[in-house]
């Protein structure tokens, strides 16, 4: 049955090994104590413990849309005055989800293909008023951000907006010949 001798020998050194690895690498449960941990000192080199995302968050990036922060997932691709469009490889669902952390809507429409938070602002602010659209794409998930606020006009004093409209300060029609 067993052609060479050595091998049983062979097998048992293995297997030895193989448990010696096990129990090696298992680590022994710190003994309990009745005293609190101490603090580490000031003076040391110790950091805290970097933020550990849940499975399936989507992580902060540096990129913003009106002040709602987008995911690192995310790459801006347009950026107008009063939109900004991003697209990245990533499911819809956990963009949505990035954002119901950042942001308070008056509702949000949730479809199969999209989902619409309108009326949004960034939590803990008034302005400005967004609508957020979060599209399922071939290529992953596209965000188009909508800033919603009416444009501000700068006020104008009375006398400028006389001059707006090519009179003085006393209502009589200023010389065109002077704007040249």
């Amino acid at each position: 049955m067993l052609r060479c001798p050595n091998l049983v020998s062979h097998l048992t050194v293995a297997t030895a090994l193989v448990c010696g690895v096990i129990v090696g690498g298992c680590k022994r449960d710190a003994p309990a104590t009745d005293s609190p941990a101490r603090p580490a000192a000031s003076g040391s080199l110790a950091r805290p413990h970097p933020d550990r995302l849940a499975p399936g968050e989507l992580a902060p990036g540096k990129e913003a849309a009106f002040g709602v922060p987008l995911p690192a997932a995310l790459r801006v691709i347009l950026r107008e005055p009063f939109r900004v469009q991003s697209e990245g490889r990533v499911q819809p669902e956990r963009v949505s989800n990035f954002l119901r952390g950042y942001v308070e809507a008056q509702s949000v429409d949730v479809g199969a293909v999209k989902t619409i938070f309108d009326r949004a602002v960034v939590k803990g602010t008034t302005e400005p008023v967004l609508r957020i659209e979060v599209v399922k794409i071939s290529r992953g998930t596209q965000v188009i951000v909508h800033d919603l606020s009416p444009a501000r006009i700068p006020r104008l004093d009375p006398a400028d907006v006389w001059k707006l409209h090519g009179f003085d300060e006393t209502g009589t029609r200023m010389d065109p010949s002077k704007f040249e």
